[in-house]
């Protein structure tokens, strides 16, 4: 997951320095990115026992949108963060998203 943000946040860094114009009229799809690489990097911090970084990660993303709200008030909770993140239970909720 280090990687997944890792390899997102350098596309984006990369669509800014060469492609402002694309950025600018697609505003929101690049903050959708751009919060998607820091949740990557939540669950990599989630998962590796830094809970605190991971929370404050997620919170910075609140009003993006729902989901980085919903999922933020359930880093307080381990056991439903652990369930939610098995990989069958997370294929399932993806086609409600």
């Amino acid at each position: 997951m280090k990687n997944w943000a890792r390899e997102r946040f350098s596309t984006l860094e990369f669509l800014k320095k060469n492609h402002m114009k694309l950025i600018n009229s697609n505003k929101e799809a690049f903050d959708h990115a751009q919060a998607r690489g820091e949740y990557y990097m939540a669950r990599y911090h989630y998962e590796n026992g830094n809970r605190k970084d991971a929370k404050k990660l997620l919170k910075k993303n609140i009003k993006i949108s729902r989901i980085y709200f919903f999922l933020y008030l359930f880093s307080h909770f381990p056991l439903l963060w652990d369930f939610l993140h098995i990989r069958k239970v997370r294929a399932v909720l993806n086609k409600f998203i």
